[in-house]
């Protein structure tokens, strides 16, 4: 299944609400609440997309996807465990908002599929491991792996994020 990230105006990708790559209509609304179809949408802040498969929407605030939530990631695999599809689905709901959640969120997706597989689920890098020397493939194991770096980065920053608040504020008080 090809994913194709949606992007504001786009002529087609895959729809956020029921996972076809399909054509999307466009119309755009003025802050003031009058409509244009027209050639001039490019100046309207308010932006809908309309899916050709499921006639469902999209809406956008200039060029940022704000409703389905989940709209930037690619659908979970038919194939994936229920439990490891709630918590991935979750994840894309609050990317937006918390990439560290998210990445949290992914990370314990992971945990969880391993477990799925017969590993313990305990140690995630171990899990991983034994998967390779049971044929996981080289490219598996290391998006595996990236994934959790990158929730392990995104704790990092946050704490510097904090820290350097911190230090601001009390050099302004």
């Amino acid at each position: 299944m090809k994913f194709v990230k949606p992007e504001v105006f786009s002529n087609n990708f895959t729809c956020p609400n029921c996972g076809v790559l399909s054509k999307q209509d466009w119309w755009s609304v003025k802050w003031s609440g009058s409509r244009d179809s027209g050639h001039r949408r490019e100046y309207e802040n308010l932006r809908v997309g309309k899916c050709h498969n499921c006639n469902e929407n999209t809406l956008w605030v200039q060029d940022k996807m704000h409703y389905p939530e989940n709209g930037n990631a690619p659908f979970p695999n038919p194939e994936m465990p229920e439990s490891v599809r709630k918590l991935y689905l979750e994840a894309t709901s609050i990317h937006s908002k918390s990439s560290r959640g998210a990445a949290a969120l992914l990370r314990l997706s992971i945990q969880v599929l391993c477990k799925e597989l017969g590993e313990s689920g305990k140690n995630i890098n171990k899990d991983i491991g034994e998967l390779v020397k049971k044929g996981l493939p080289e490219i598996v194991q290391q998006s595996l792996t990236l994934c959790v770096l990158l929730e392990m980065m995104l704790f990092i920053l946050d704490k510097l994020i904090q820290t350097t608040r911190k230090l601001l504020d009390s050099f302004l008080t």
